[in-house]
């Protein structure tokens, strides 16, 4: 049987529990969000690259955004409602067969509503102008154009 490697991000935002750097990143412009839930959490690759959110973003709570396998891009005036997961990875490939993680980036362009509860994979495109309903999962490879 073949042991799976994973390797765990070297730093997280989780919280207050990181604010500082947090601050750090937004003071850089790297994160220009309206408002990030102090519950959501953002992780960035291991190369240190923090997902980029644009300028007027609204992240809510409970929400995950992880960088850790890729590119994450959020562009402006976007809502990403409670509950949204946002994966640049998955592992079940490596958990179950041994085989290397599966990783893509994710680009989500302005003006993009996700709703709540909602999972989008690696290598995913949202344009500008789309709307992702409630519950819905974004499955990899997948490109939406403005729907709305």
């Amino acid at each position: 049987m073949n042991k799976a490697r994973f390797t765990a991000p070297t730093a997280v935002i989780i919280g207050e529990s990181n604010l500082a750097q947090y601050w750090n990143e937004r003071s850089r412009g790297t994160i220009k969000a309206r408002f990030i839930s102090p519950h959501c959490v953002i992780l960035h690759n291991s190369h240190g690259v923090f997902p980029t959110i644009g300028e007027g973003t609204w992240c809510g709570h409970f929400t995950v955004i992880d960088g850790s396998g890729g590119k994450l891009e959020i562009g402006k005036d976007c809502s990403i409602a409670s509950g949204v997961h946002i994966y640049t990875h998955s592992t079940h490939e490596l958990v179950t067969e041994g085989k290397e993680k599966l990783v893509g980036s994710v680009k989500i362009g302005d003006n993009v509503a996700i709703g709540a509860n909602s999972v989008v994979f690696y290598d995913v495109t949202l344009t500008n102008n789309v709307v992702i309903p409630a519950l819905t999962l974004v499955r990899p490879h997948t490109r939406i154009d403005r729907n709305v």
